[in-house]
């Protein structure tokens, strides 16, 4: 079982997890074809803290044309 003092700690070790998570997605909301980070918060165990597992989401941004009269597509930022 985990002390206060460090199931205090894991917290806030999440908080600036998810902070950092929060950052990167701003910072890179107008890359073409970046894929949003999503972290999630869990309880690690009774009375253990918490942890954070941070996914890539992987939906489709919006399909974005190349010139006027071109057929290529990219896919846009799904942010």
């Amino acid at each position: 079982m985990m002390t206060g003092m460090a199931s205090a700690f894991s917290g806030i070790q999440a908080g600036g997890r998810m902070l950092s998570v929060g950052a990167h997605n701003i910072a890179n909301a107008q890359t073409e074809g970046f894929k949003r980070a999503r972290a999630l918060v869990e309880e690690a165990s009774a009375g253990g803290g918490v942890t954070v597992t941070v996914q890539t989401d992987t939906s489709p941004g919006p399909q974005l044309f190349s010139g006027e009269d071109s057929y290529i597509v990219r896919e846009g930022s799904n942010v």
